[in-house]
């Protein structure tokens, strides 16, 4: 048991699934592809909706889910042959009933994982042209100022965007 804890203690927090515990007890050594269980990273795309204000929508994830209770912002995972922009599109109107442009790309990145999850996040600044958002997926929507936006617990995943979606909020 104390080999486990040594390696574990040395692995980036969340990449390491039972399956890759059992391999690296046989074989005495966490791999590259092990610590990335297997190489199989899910693409997910986010959107930072702002309205004329410049107030950006945060989503509460509802309970009964996976990271119930923290906030984040909405989206999904892109599914095969599709682009980031249409998945994003797609995501947005089945988890908050809106039809939204998607713009620029952030320059922020983010990878995350929990050993049941592993992420590649991409955010993408959006408007919405179509409807107005309901919490479809989420137990609760809000419009936040930035200071607002640090008040609230997000998701891991989520917590790069925050820095440069505060500095575009400074621009309204």
């Amino acid at each position: 048991m104390r080999f486990l804890e040594t390696r574990m203690a040395l692995r980036p927090p969340g990449f390491l699934c039972f399956q890759c515990i059992v391999a690296s007890l046989r074989e005495g050594v966490v791999t590259f592809l092990a610590l990335r269980h297997h190489g199989r990273v899910t693409e997910v795309v986010c959107g930072v909706i702002f309205e004329e204000t410049g107030k950006v929508l945060a989503c509460r994830r509802a309970e009964g889910r996976h990271l119930a209770g923290l906030w984040e912002f909405p989206g999904g995972k892109v599914e095969p042959g599709e682009s980031p922009e249409a998945a994003l599109a797609r995501e947005l109107s089945e988890e908050l009933g809106v039809g939204v442009e998607v713009g620029s790309r952030l320059e922020a990145a983010s990878e995350w994982g929990d050993g049941m999850v592993s992420i590649r996040l991409t955010a993408y600044f959006c408007r919405i042209h179509e409807g107005v958002a309901q919490a479809l997926e989420h137990s609760e929507l809000r419009w936040c100022k930035s200071g607002e936006l640090l008040g609230l617990d997000w998701a891991e995943a989520d917590l790069p965007f925050l820095s440069e979606v505060m500095a575009r909020q400074a621009l309204f």
